[in-house]
């Protein structure tokens, strides 16, 4: 391919118009068309530019090569996936649209233990612990469980396009400076975010340990159904915020989402998928032998728990054996 053949295949290739790519040279469009058209060929500094904004070498540009070498392949013989803004765009796009939804999911998981509770208590109180009404409870709680599971599952379906995201990648020239910039526009509303979930999430706590002061059942129902409600509440307002924050730093891969630390995650994939299989079964097997559907819950928490430590366990010693 010619200069113009090669300026015009990297342009469309990244998904720019000529005025798009014109603005972020600081030429004239009409520059960009004589590029592409043959009739003249940009200053050295302007090729440098051209080099660094879609990854290639100089030598790429000027000289007859074939294939494109990335700059990133020149330096360590391997490249990852380059993105550009576009596609980085949407993905950003995708996150904020379906923050809510994928937030709600989760704390679905947490709200459908009140049905559970609450038609217990009551059932134990007025109706005798073997009057079939508690079931209702726990009907409610299996539906509301396997309807979080298909919404987890929509958005998983959804995310598909986007799991390049989850891997180590390079983005093209300027994209990442875009995405620090929008990042940095949104820190002070993640601190807030953040701060008033966890605030909410220790806040949790005080109806179940006030209505530990009565020893009534329904109370002390109410006051359990009232701490997962504020849970909930917490739980949706960080996920749903980390959701959208989490995706900056995939892109910029730093935080928890370095290139090293990616690599890690995928290794413990099949190992989370695992893990919850095996404590829903310790779950529904413990809560059918002693049928204590009202306390069994708390497996799911001390799970989660344990689950993260062991990920920290994981995470520690694959960095010293690195």
């Amino acid at each position: 391919m010619s200069f113009s053949e090669k300026i015009v295949h990297l342009r469309k290739q990244a998904g720019l118009s000529q005025e798009a790519l014109a603005e972020i040279l600081d030429v004239s469009r009409q520059s960009v068309s004589k590029w592409e058209s043959g009739s003249s060929i940009p200053e050295i500094p302007k090729i440098i530019e051209l080099s660094k904004y879609f990854n290639v070498s100089t030598d790429y540009l000027l000289l007859g090569e074939e294939d494109a070498p990335r700059c990133d392949e020149a330096r360590e013989g391997e490249s990852a996936p380059s993105v550009g803004f576009d596609e980085v765009e949407r993905y950003l796009t995708f996150l904020r649209g379906t923050a809510s939804d994928y937030a709600f999911s989760i704390s679905l998981f947490i709200l459908a233990f009140i049905p559970l509770i609450a038609f217990s208590a009551v059932t134990d109180v007025f109706f005798g612990a073997s009057d079939g009404i508690g079931m209702i409870g726990l009907v409610l709680t299996l539906v509301i469980v396997a309807f979080g599971v298909y919404r987890l599952s929509a958005y998983h379906h959804a995310s598909e396009p986007f799991r390049r995201f989850d891997e180590p990648l390079d983005t093209l020239y300027g994209v990442a400076g875009a995405v620090r910039e929008m990042k940095d526009a949104e820190n002070d509303a993640h601190a807030r975010r953040r701060s008033t979930g966890i605030i909410v999430c220790i806040l949790s706590a005080l109806p179940v340990l006030l209505s530990g002061i009565y020893e009534h059942e329904l109370v002390n129902a109410f006051g359990l159904c009232l701490t997962l409600l504020l849970v909930a509440l917490g739980v949706f307002i960080l996920v749903r915020d980390g959701l959208v924050w989490n995706g900056y730093e995939k892109i910029l891969e730093e935080g928890d989402y370095t290139k090293e630390n990616k690599l890690r995650e995928f290794e413990m994939t099949s190992f989370s998928d695992i893990y919850y299989l095996v404590l829903l079964l310790i779950y529904l097997t413990v809560s059918f032998v002693t049928s204590k559907w009202g306390l069994t819950w708390i497996i799911w928490p001390v799970g989660a728990l344990l689950g993260v430590i062991l990920k920290k366990i994981y995470a520690i010693t694959s960095h010293r054996n690195a």
